[in-house]
C-alpha cells in the first residue's frame, strides 16, 4: 500500500483476505467504536444546544472523553502522529476544558471555555465525516473526494495567502480611510471575501456620491484611479484565473481518482483492520482466524418463465447505460435469489481458493 501498488490490491486473493479481516476484526469493532462516538456527539451537541447547567452532563461527558482520549492516544501509539490522530486529540481536550467545572459557585462557562465548546463541537461533526470513509457504502466515496479535494486545496494555500496578502496590502494602502479596509486584518478578511465574488463596488466606489450618506473621509476613494486599476487587476488575476485554474485542477483530480477509488477504500479499511490488530488482544485473533478461505461464485441458469419475464422487463439489454448500470447487480441478485427459492438449479464454482500452514 505505500508503495501505491494498485495491480496487487485488486487481486482476487488480496480482496478476498481483505474481505475477511474485514468482517470479523473491522466492521464489528468500528460498529462498536462509531456508536460509543455518536453517544458522545450526541452529548456534546445536546449539552451546547442546551446550554444545560455542568452538573446534569458532566459526568457523562467525562466517561466519554476518557474513553475516547484513551482510543485517540492508542492510535498515535500505533500509527504515529497523523491529522486524524490531531483532530482527535484537540477535539477531546477541548471538551474536557469546555466541561469540567471552574466555576465552583455558580456552574457557568467562562468566555474562553465557550470558544473551546464551538471548537470542539466543529470537529465533532467533522470527525464523523471522516469516520465513515472506511464504511462500504456509495457515500464513502463522497468522503473519500471530499478529503481529497480539502488535501488539494491545502496545497494552494502558500500561493493563494500571498496572492491575498499582496492584494490586501494594496487596498489597505488605497482605502485605508474606509471601515472595510480600515486596518490590515479587516484589509485581509474584506480581500478574501472579494475572492468569491462578494466585492461591494457600489458600496466602495459610489458611496461618497450618494444623497442619502453623508459626504465622509470615510466614503471618499482618495486615489480613485490607481484604485480602479488594482481593483480591475484584482478581479482578473483572483477571481478569473486563480480560482478558475484551482476548479479545473481539482476536476481533473477527481476524474482520475474515480478510477481508484476502490483502491483508496481498500486501504483505509486495510490500515483499520491492522490498527485492530495492534489492540486486539493475540488469544481474540486465534479465535477468528483461518487457515483456510474459499470464496464461491454462483451461475445461475434461467429455466423458468417467470424468471425470464422478470428478467426481460427489469434489466436491460445490456449494462452499459449508465442510468442503470447500478442499480444492474441488485435487481440481478434478486431475481437469482428469487430463482433459487423457486427451485431452480444452482451451480457453485470456486472463485478464489486460499490456503496456509
Amino acid at each position: 500500500m505505500d508503495s501505491d501498488r494498485k495491480d496487487l490490491m485488486d487481486h482476487s486473493v488480496v480482496k478476498a483476505v481483505v474481505y475477511h479481516k474485514w468482517c470479523t476484526v473491522g466492521f464489528p469493532f468500528f460498529m462498536l467504536n462509531l456508536l460509543i462516538y455518536l453517544l458522545f456527539l450526541g452529548s456534546l451537541t445536546f449539552y451546547m444546544l442546551n446550554n444545560i447547567p455542568p452538573y446534569m452532563l458532566t459526568y457523562n461527558e467525562w466517561v466519554m472523553n476518557s474513553l475516547s482520549l484513551l482510543t485517540a492516544y492508542q492510535q498515535m501509539n500505533a500509527h504515529g502522529v497523523d491529522y486524524k490522530s490531531l483532530l482527535d486529540m484537540v477535539l477531546y481536550i477541548t471538551t474536557i476544558l469546555l466541561v469540567y467545572d471552574f466555576n465552583l459557585c455558580n456552574g457557568l462557562r467562562r468566555d474562553w471555555q465557550w470558544q473551546m465548546g464551538s471548537v470542539a463541537i466543529f470537529f465533532a461533526w467533522i470527525n464523523l465525516i471522516l469516520s465513515t470513509r472506511t464504511i462500504p457504502h456509495s457515500y464513502a466515496t463522497y468522503t473519500i473526494l471530499s478529503v481529497h479535494i480539502w488535501k488539494r486545496f491545502v496545497g494552494y494555500i502558500l500561493l493563494f495567502s500571498l496572492f491575498i496578502f499582496s492584494f490586501s496590502m494594496t487596498f489597505y494602502a488605497l482605502l485605508r480611510n474606509q471601515l472595510a479596509f480600515r486596518n490590515l486584518g479587516e484589509a485581509i478578511v474584506k480581500t478574501s471575501v472579494m475572492t468569491i465574488g462578494e466585492f461591494d463596488f457600489q458600496d466602495v466606489f459610489y458611496n461618497r456620491f450618494s444623497r442619502n450618506t453623508p459626504s465622509s473621509i470615510e466614503n471618499q476613494v482618495p486615489y480613485v484611479e490607481l484604485t480602479y486599476v488594482y481593483w480591475i487587476l484584482f478581479l482578473i488575476v483572483m477571481c478569473i484565473i486563480f480560482i478558475n485554474t484551482m476548479i479545473a485542477t481539482t476536476i481533473d483530480d477527481i476524474h482520475g481518482m474515480q478510477k481508484d477509488l476502490q483502491f483508496y477504500h481498500l486501504r483505509l479499511q486495510t490500515d483499520y483492520c491492522l490498527e485492530m490488530e495492534y489492540i486486539l488482544p493475540q488469544s481474540f485473533l486465534r479465535s477468528v482466524s483461518r487457515n483456510s478461505l474459499t470464496c464461491w461464485r454462483s451461475y445461475h441458469t434461467p429455466d423458468t418463465w417467470l424468471y425470464r419475464t422478470l428478467r426481460k422487463a427489469m434489466l436491460p439489454a445490456s449494462p452499459d447505460d449508465q442510468l442503470v448500470r447500478f442499480h444492474y447487480f441488485f435487481i440481478s441478485r434478486f431475481l437469482a435469489a428469487a430463482k433459487l427459492g423457486s427451485g431452480g438449479n444452482r451451480e457453485l464454482r470456486p472463485c478464489v481458493d486460499l490456503e496456509h500452514n
